[in-house]
């Protein structure tokens, strides 16, 4: 764990620490606690420091921790799960890593680099979501991995629908920010490395965020355990990942596009290419458009198109 991530867990909103005592626990020198703070504080946690007094945080923080994530998962066996306080991108963590086990882990509390569908910005604040990548390995690519967007978005708003009953998912994955890297690695095998960004106990305006949004934390009106959330997410995920299947039977349940009229526009492209009734997906996890005048609906995949609601 970086002395960084070590100094945070030793601040308290509730009593200033001196930087001597914390020091002495995090192993580090009382200038590296400092260097630590100032490291915290251009992360965006607010920390106050008082001369003879030491340290202290503006306000409660409730952090992830691995032994709390770990004691909630019940479906998947993880090789390792690693919590840390920042990264570029947990999927490029994860993607450069050697990697020969069956099922790893990478949570952290706060990205630099985050990216969502398409390589659009995913805007991070530290110790508020949930930014985790999963990763896995094997040996050949079955036609139910092409599907893996559809499948593990359905496992997300599965998980999801115990927050929130109405919750539904924009073909493909629009119910958050989702993405899956595959990767054939030096003895011919596949790492597929797939990534999660949710927003969960974020409540203040994302300036950077050009685009509607919203977080799990806004609509309950409360905070939620995001250490059980990020449990239960890598039993639903994971299983996903080790296990893939082409089961997309719970699809109508979460179908937000379904019988509605949508643009379907080319990838990189502000005009819709033609318009249509949305009539759910296919076998393969394709969106199926029905196009007026044509006789059979169009099939279309996630990385060649993006959907809008027409308005």
């Amino acid at each position: 764990m970086h002395s960084h991530y070590r100094v945070l867990k030793q601040l308290s909103h509730q009593k200033f620490n001196s930087g001597e005592q914390i020091g002495k626990i995090c192993q580090v020198t009382k200038a590296m606690v400092w260097k630590s703070v100032e490291k915290l504080r251009k992360l965006g946690i607010d920390v106050i420091a008082v001369n003879g007094r030491g340290y202290k945080l503006a306000q409660n923080i409730i952090l992830l921790d691995s032994s709390q994530i770990l004691s909630h998962i019940y479906d998947v066996k993880l090789d390792s799960l690693n919590v840390s306080l920042s990264e570029t991108s947990t999927n490029s963590v994860l993607l450069d890593q050697k990697h020969t086990g069956n099922l790893t882990a990478l949570i952290t509390e706060h990205q630099s680099s985050g990216r969502g569908r398409r390589g659009k910005v995913w805007v991070s604040p530290i110790a508020k979501n949930i930014y985790m990548s999963l990763c896995t390995t094997t040996k050949e690519l079955s036609p139910d991995h092409a599907s893996l967007s559809i499948q593990t978005g359905l496992a997300v708003a599965s998980v999801l629908k115990q927050y929130i009953p109405n919750i539904q998912v924009k073909w493909p994955n629009d119910l958050w920010v989702n993405q899956v890297d595959i990767k054939v690695q030096a003895d011919g095998s596949f790492k597929i490395v797939f990534g999660l960004g949710l927003n969960v106990n974020v409540s203040t305006a994302l300036e950077k965020v050009d685009q509607p949004w919203t977080s799990i934390c806004q609509i309950l009106g409360q905070e939620v355990n995001r250490n059980i959330l990020a449990a239960q997410l890598i039993d639903a995920c994971g299983q996903c990942l080790t296990h893939p299947s082409s089961n997309f039977s719970r699809w109508d349940e979460f179908d937000a596009l379904k019988h509605n009229t949508v643009n379907v526009l080319a990838a990189g492209e502000s005009k819709p290419t033609c318009y249509g009734t949305a009539m759910g997906i296919n076998a393969s996890g394709n969106l199926l458009v029905q196009v007026e005048g044509e006789q059979l609906p169009r099939e279309l995949t996630g990385g060649e198109v993006s959907i809008r609601i027409k308005q």
